[in-house]
């Protein structure tokens, strides 16, 4: 009954909620439409981690019970100290834009996150959520090798190479872990945002120079 008053105060971004059992099933499962039957779960690896480790856990991306991408996130239910199994929510990954602040409206920045499969779990374009970035053709790397290295290893920093449609960007990327899941924050903009700035002063030095 609280997990459905829960889904009924409309938290942002919540896709659903339920319960699971310390078996690994899913008791009850409140989301857009009426209460899911029981469903046997603990064949999903993170699942199997939120079990294992009676802690939080957050998954990497997954498809929802509603056929949509998104992530999990377990909170253990300790009763007397006992671990009975998992208050469960889901978010979906378009929503996720509520959390993940966007740096400007210019169409050349974005951000978008990644989970350590290397998987879109966020990106301002819905079409590439769940996307791998290994896909063919890229998604947001456009074929060009830009963060596949920084991505494998998990460094943060700055690379630069080419997106939407061949323009030239810098990406700011940070790895981050989320209760024992790794996600990469990727933020960036194309060149021409990043120097109009230095463009516009050196069009006024021009004038001046020009003046005198």
């Amino acid at each position: 009954t609280q997990l459905a008053e829960f889904h009924q105060q409309h938290q942002p971004g919540i896709a659903a909620v339920g319960y699971m059992d310390a078996q690994g099933i899913l008791q009850q499962y409140v989301g857009r439409d009426d209460p899911q039957g029981k469903a046997d779960v603990n064949f999903m690896p993170h699942v199997k981690r939120a079990l294992s480790t009676q802690g939080i856990v957050v998954s990497e991306g997954i498809v929802t019970s509603d056929g949509q991408y998104g992530i999990a996130i377990h909170v253990p239910l300790l009763i007397q100290g006992k671990f009975q199994g998992d208050t469960v929510a889901t978010v979906r990954a378009e929503n996720l834009a509520l959390w993940v602040p966007q740096a400007t409206d210019n169409p050349h920045t974005f951000t978008l996150v990644l989970d350590q499969s290397e998987h879109v779990v966020y990106h301002p374009n819905s079409q590439f959520l769940g996307e791998s970035i290994h896909a063919t053709p890229k998604p947001i790397l456009n074929g060009a090798i830009l963060a596949e290295g920084v991505l494998r290893d998990g460094r943060t920093g700055i690379v630069e190479g080419r997106l939407f449609g061949g323009k030239s960007h810098v990406l700011g990327v940070a790895a981050a872990t989320v209760y024992g899941t790794r996600f990469l924050f990727l933020s960036g903009a194309s060149y021409d945002v990043i120097a109009a700035p230095a463009l516009r002063f050196s069009r006024y030095t021009s004038i001046l120079t020009g003046l005198t």
